[in-house]
């Protein structure tokens, strides 16, 4: 019996067929071939995944209100309208996923956000043990007019030029992570923030 040849199967079915398996799954896929590969990560097949699991897929936060793990914002600040998202597991496939769908997701979830304190080394998923995490640039675009407080903890790898347009951030907290190369040149800094130490390892 031959083996399947996906390239016989438009790829808007095969988008649409894949599009029902949910992230922590299937991007699995990928390996199969370069064909799928390249449709798996494509921005249109992240749009449709979410479009079409959310809100039926566990786990996944529901649009456009806050996911359920997250809390609106209680400070002081009356004009502040943005809220403080702790991690979700919905959140940790979107720090292993590929850039694309990162994007996606990112401005689908995240767009609002003034505070993100995350800790990728609490709790993590039985699928996700070893898994290195890296600062998304897809963070720092869909982020880059609301987060005004970052904190990751976990990650590796090295600091994106592009947390450079997080023209709001006052407070960047890196110091328990197992970083990289140097601090790129940011424009908080100029701000009135606190630079928290890095844990850089050159």
């Amino acid at each position: 019996m031959d083996l399947l040849d996906l390239t016989t199967i438009p790829n808007e079915l095969i988008t649409r067929i894949f599009a029902w398996i949910h992230p922590v799954k299937v991007f699995k896929f990928r390996r199969l071939s370069k064909h799928l590969n390249n449709l798996l990560i494509s921005s249109h097949f992240a749009v449709l995944n979410l479009e079409t699991l959310d809100p039926a897929a566990k786990g996944l936060p529901k649009a456009p209100t806050p996911p359920i793990d997250a809390y609106w914002e209680s400070g002081d600040d009356d004009d502040d309208d943005g809220y403080d998202r702790p991690i979700s597991s919905s959140d940790r496939i979107f720090m292993t996923a590929p850039p694309k769908f990162q994007l996606v997701y990112a401005n689908r979830y995240l767009k609002e956000c003034c505070e993100i304190r995350w800790s990728l080394e609490k709790s993590a998923l039985p699928s996700h043990y070893g898994v290195q995490y890296h600062i998304p640039v897809a963070l720092c675009v869909a982020l880059k007019d609301s987060i005004d407080e970052l904190m990751l903890e976990g990650v590796t790898g090295s600091i994106p030029p592009e947390i450079g347009i997080l023209h709001l951030l006052q407070h960047l907290d890196l110091h328990k992570n197992n970083l990289k190369g140097g601090i790129p040149s940011v424009q908080f800094l100029m701000n009135s923030g606190t630079l928290f130490p890095c844990n850089m390892r050159i």
